[in-house]
């Protein structure tokens, strides 16, 4: 049992750790382009059966924003008019936009007005504007059925995970340069001692590493409780959770076998 638990958790705070990973940098790229978490997903699922990726339209996305602004004349060419044009978000837009140029049938001017509209990543786009709309729809549907989309709440509790991660770590970071620079008088002191002997000064630089291993005991050993009394409430905490929770992380750890 102890063996099964140790295994599960340690596989749960692994794979939890991963998909938190995965669920912020949705949450991030999603904000960048000025899309939705869901629409997100869906589109990079879509551009990665087309070889690219919606990373890779990262500048396209704001070539795409600036163009619907200034009013190009691609997009006259492609039906949408600038009142439309007032009234999308960035998610309607992007998706009007490939809609319409994969109806453009002319290979020529589809690569064009691609060009107008969404600069050079557009040119990642060749395979993706060679289908058709419907075609298009069918894979976003299709990722979604199959349960490739994290839901709205679970992409913002991977971000929130994320955060409390980053600042535990800051934390931690900062305790331990707190601390260790109450170390460093007692080094300095020591190094001072090399630096002695290395130009010839034997006793005074003897005398200094003594004072300064001393100094440096003394401290370590007036921490050692403040240290030892932190690291038994992390693992106290720790145990009660999971003395709590036993039951069902054996249950699963059956299962599991």
């Amino acid at each position: 049992g102890g063996a099964a638990v140790t295994a599960i958790t340690t596989k749960f705070i692994s794979a939890s750790g991963e998909v938190a990973s995965y669920g912020d940098n949705i949450d991030k790229m999603s904000q960048k382009m000025g899309l939705s978490a869901s629409a997100y997903q869906e589109w990079d699922a879509v551009m990665q059966h087309s070889g690219t990726s919606m990373e890779t339209m990262k500048a396209s996305m704001k070539t795409l924003a600036t163009a619907a602004e200034t009013g190009k004349d691609a997009f006259d060419q492609l039906g949408i008019s600038q009142e439309e044009l007032a009234n999308m978000s960035q998610e309607q837009l992007f998706e009007a936009t490939i809609s319409a140029l994969q109806n453009v049938d002319d290979e020529t001017q589809r690569t064009y007005l691609a060009g107008q509209l969404l600069g050079r990543g557009a040119t990642e786009l060749g395979a993706l504007l060679n289908t058709s709309a419907e075609d298009t729809q069918a894979m976003r549907d299709r990722v979604r059925e199959l349960g490739g989309v994290m839901s709205d709440d679970a992409v913002k509790a991977s971000a929130a995970f994320q955060d409390q991660l980053q600042d535990m770590q800051t934390s931690f970071s900062g305790l331990s340069r707190n601390m260790l620079s109450e170390f460093l008088p007692d080094l300095t002191t020591v190094m001072g001692g090399l630096t002695e002997i290395f130009s010839g000064n034997s006793d005074k630089g003897l005398g200094m590493i003594s004072e300064g291993i001393n100094q440096l005991a003394d401290n370590i050993l007036q921490s050692l409780p403040e240290i030892v009394n932190v690291g038994l409430e992390i693992i106290t905490a720790l145990g009660d959770a999971i003395i709590q929770n036993l039951p069902t992380l054996l249950q699963l750890g059956i299962e599991d076998l």
